[in-house]
């Protein structure tokens, strides 16, 4: 006898007959697996066969709740009908459900039953051992838990990764030397920022021709002159001299320490110079001459003593 075999008690009599229809039933249990034994998860499929079975009579199949109580048989479909029809309104009949169990045991499998008009057939009891996968106890080592498998590392991985590093390093280089060039670039240029008198004088040679003076251009000549002026008043002495009034700015200037002599000679200047752009006054070549010259004069001679004073505090705080 083999090992493992699955044990169906089927029932002894092939077949019994209710009634006078002459219907029988046989139940079965066949093996989904091709081999002999039932291994725990293995499938079967329960039923019965049906012989003689009138087409057009009712059938009622019990509830697979009520029939299948044990928790250890698992019940993996509801019931599945094969019919095979044999002669005028007569049919066979395999009804089944199946099966699994993951328990080592010999289960007595419940009793099968069909209801057929008035009688209700039943098959006979039936048996089915399960079996379980066999432990050589004689060689069995108890394992630890393998951890992961390390691979080493590649030289493909490797030269990724030292790309990687070598891209980081020259971007960090690389803003490094954008701060540090903008940082001397923007010192350099403060540095070489044009002094205020000069650049005072660089824009007062640029209207000294006398191309200027003829009467429809006299407007620009001295609004080149006084805007000078302004911007370099407003360098040296730290007032807005380009938004003032002629009087706001010689308001200013009373608090400088500027000759008189210059001082009225740079007031006229500005007053010729409104005359001429709002009142239209046309001036003549030497109030033309006179007002480039009184502008040369004053940003000369201011600029100097203003050097002068600061030598001089710079000595009296040494």
């Amino acid at each position: 006898m083999k090992s493992r075999i699955i044990i169906f008690f089927l029932l002894f009599g092939s077949f019994c007959s209710f009634g006078q229809s002459g219907i029988k039933l046989d139940n079965f249990i066949r093996n989904l697996q091709k081999r002999d034994t039932i291994l725990i998860g293995d499938q079967v499929d329960y039923g019965i066969h049906l012989k003689n079975i009138e087409a057009d009579k009712k059938l009622e199949f019990p509830v697979l709740d009520s029939l299948f109580r044990n928790d250890s048989i698992i019940v993996l479909s509801e019931w599945q009908l094969d019919t095979i029809r044999n002669e005028k309104n007569v049919v066979d009949i395999d009804a089944s459900v199946r099966l699994t169990s993951f328990v080592d045991t010999l289960y007595s499998l419940p009793v099968l039953y069909v209801k057929y008009g008035r009688d209700k057939l039943y098959s006979y009891p039936t048996n089915m051992r399960v079996y379980t996968m066999p432990v050589d106890t004689s060689n069995f080592v108890l394992n630890d838990i393998k951890g992961q498998i390390e691979y080493p590392l590649t030289f493909k991985e490797i030269m990724t990764i030292v790309l990687i590093v070598i891209s980081v390093l020259l971007l960090i280089a690389a803003i490094v030397y954008a701060i540090l060039y903008f940082v001397r670039h923007r010192k350099k240029k403060a540095q070489e920022k044009i002094a205020p008198h000069i650049l005072a004088l660089m824009t007062l040679d640029k209207y000294k021709d006398d191309i200027y003076w003829k009467a429809d251009k006299q407007k620009i000549y001295y609004s080149a002159i006084t805007d000078a002026l302004r911007l370099y008043m407003a360098e040296v002495y730290k007032f807005k001299a380009m938004e003032m009034t002629k009087d706001e700015i010689f308001s200013h200037l009373d608090k400088e320490r500027i000759a008189k002599e210059l001082y009225d000679e740079i007031y006229n200047l500005f007053s010729l110079s409104d005359l001429v752009k709002f009142a239209k006054l046309i001036a003549t070549d030497e109030d033309n001459a006179r007002a480039m010259d009184t502008a040369y004069k004053f940003v000369t001679q201011t600029y100097h003593e203003l050097i002068a004073t600061q030598l001089s505090e710079q000595a009296t705080k040494n």
